[in-house]
């Protein structure tokens, strides 16, 4: 089991069962001086006396609200920017709540802005809807989202107003499997952003794109956060490979591609 957390702190709730185990504790700071020194709490409680007979993991849990402490966003990226509104949300170990359960997360839109929500369980067995309500009273129904597939999507832009927004995730059908757990994530970027990261730099970066062809040799390494997909080129190429040739020695390739979801 690996339990990785990018901020100040990590912590982890699981049933273990008879066994050894190691506990591994690794830092990502980049220490390069000898009198350097990290220090760490460790805070660990074993309770070997009310292990339930079906313990599923439930420390991860959607928060109740994007912008306060109380609503316990920060655990996944949060809370929303006292700027601009902006937060990107996101875990991949979300206890599913039982069938025909709604729970509720309250946002705050202080500017014209774009809510993307994205929650996939591992089979179709499941089925999570999204209903996007104007207030915590359930005033109107701004949206819903009700597809019938094991994954849902959702992508829409909202007006400022004084009253919270609420997302309500509706678990519509759950499997009998007394553990299920659902990827989630949730944006809000302000359309200014947004328009502003869709406009094509200039002038252009060059190279535009990776190369379309790598005679390997040696240790390649090929890497931009510049490469980008113009209308021209897309007009031009309905579609595109990519191809490699490979000399006869072992090598290792690694090919990594990053999107927004």
């Amino acid at each position: 089991m690996a339990f990785i957390s990018r901020q100040r702190f990590s912590f982890f709730d699981h049933a273990l069962y008879p066994g050894n185990y190691n506990l591994m504790l690794k830092s990502y700071s980049n220490y390069t001086n000898s009198d350097r020194c990290i220090h760490f709490l460790l805070n660990y409680y074993l309770d070997v006396e009310h292990i339930p007979d079906y313990y599923c993991d439930d420390a991860d849990a959607l928060p109740t609200d994007l912008y306060s402490k109380e609503g316990k966003s920060s655990f996944y990226g949060g809370p929303q920017s006292t700027s601009d509104g902006s937060v990107r949300i996101s875990g991949t170990h979300f206890l599913l709540p039982a069938q025909q359960s709604h729970s509720n997360v309250l946002f705050k839109i202080t500017n014209s802005s774009w809510v993307r929500i994205y929650v996939a369980t591992p089979d179709k067995l499941n089925d999570v809807d999204f209903l996007l309500w104007n207030n915590a009273s359930k005033t109107k129904l701004l949206q819903a989202s009700v597809g019938v597939t094991n994954y849902e999507s959702q992508l829409t832009l909202l007006q400022p107003q004084v009253e919270d927004y609420m997302l309500d995730v509706y678990i519509f059908k759950r499997s009998a499997v007394e553990c299920v757990y659902a990827s989630f994530e949730m944006s809000i970027e302000p359309n200014a952003t947004t328009v502003s990261r869709l406009r094509c730099p200039s002038p252009l970066p060059n190279p535009a794109l990776p190369p379309p062809l790598i005679r390997v040799t040696s240790t390649e390494r090929i890497y931009s956060t510049d490469f980008l997909f113009s209308k021209t080129y897309m007009d031009e190429h309905k579609l595109e490979y990519y191809s490699y040739m490979l000399v006869s020695y072992d090598i290792t390739l690694l090919v990594e591609g990053d999107y927004d979801f």
